[in-house]
């Protein structure tokens, strides 16, 4: 796994998912209240310490990731599924 942060004290992972964030919040011993719906926040004072470990990106690229993985996410999940207008279940062949 790869730690990601920018200069604004957010930090992600790659691979990027929910579950993969909270493990990188364990494995860098930061506790759960500093985690954002989409992120953790770099506690003040460990900035220069979890920078280190990091790969330092810009937050356009942080929020391009995390909104990748939503799109994906979406695309993915069953229950937003929904044919399209004109399909017509009388034209398909079950086999």
């Amino acid at each position: 796994m790869i730690y990601l942060c920018d200069n604004k004290r957010h930090l992600i992972c790659s691979p990027y998912s929910i579950s993969n964030l909270h493990k990188m919040a364990k494995k860098l011993n930061i506790k759960k209240c500093w985690f954002h719906k989409n992120h953790y926040d770099i506690p003040k004072k460990r900035i220069i310490e979890i920078q280190d470990k990091c790969i330092v990106i810009n937050k356009q690229t942080i929020y391009l990731i995390i909104h990748n993985y939503d799109k994906s996410k979406k695309k993915t999940d069953s229950s937003n599924f929904k044919y399209p207008n004109d399909f017509d279940a009388s034209e398909v062949d079950i086999y």
